[in-house]
């Protein structure tokens, strides 16, 4: 998976926060409009949300109880804990998030990762390479509707499971009962 053309992270801006998001290491309540970069942390709390949108249109909405940050100069991210949503345009040229052992890589994507003791990634569009930081040639790829999740401490990868919800069986329903 190549992103080398792209051009790096170097800043986001917090488009949206609910309730208690702060700015480390100020230690700052954030607000819309707040620019984040390489070497500023983002922290929310219980019940709290942020948005974050990148120059090139990527967009991070990062879950409560989470603690995110992003490596300048690169297109790294970094998930100490928490969940986040990854959403980036095709051709804009992906990134990566690394949470816990595993790295989850893409360019043009959406995936869903949690790190919370266990990594989960749950790929939502196009596709997501997964693979251990230390280790990148123990990977796996997950297509849309996929998920991997990964004890800590696993040395190799998990079966993929494919994720099945009640509002994907309804649309197939109905789209498969229309008449043309």
């Amino acid at each position: 998976l190549s992103i080398l053309w792209a051009e790096p992270f170097e800043q986001a801006e917090i488009t949206k926060t609910i309730n208690l998001v702060s700015l480390l290491p100020r230690g700052t309540r954030a607000v819309r409009g707040d620019i984040v970069t390489g070497n500023t942390a983002l922290k929310t709390g219980g019940d709290s949300r942020a948005e974050l949108e990148f120059p090139d249109l990527t967009i991070t909405r990062v879950g409560s109880n989470a603690l995110f940050r992003f490596v300048a100069g690169t297109r790294e991210i970094i998930l100490h804990r928490g969940t986040m949503l990854f959403s980036s345009p095709k051709g804009a040229g992906g990134g990566q998030v690394q949470a816990g052992a595993i790295t989850a890589a893409v360019t043009g994507s959406d995936f869903l990762v949690s790190n919370a003791g266990r990594v989960k990634v749950i790929c939502l569009s196009h596709k997501v390479v997964v693979y251990f930081t230390a280790n990148p040639k123990i990977r796996a790829v997950l297509l849309p509707g996929q998920m991997l999740d990964i004890a800590a401490g696993e040395k190799k990868m998990p079966p993929t499971t494919t994720i099945k919800h009640k509002t994907s069986r309804i649309v197939k329903r109905k789209m498969g009962s229309k008449r043309m």
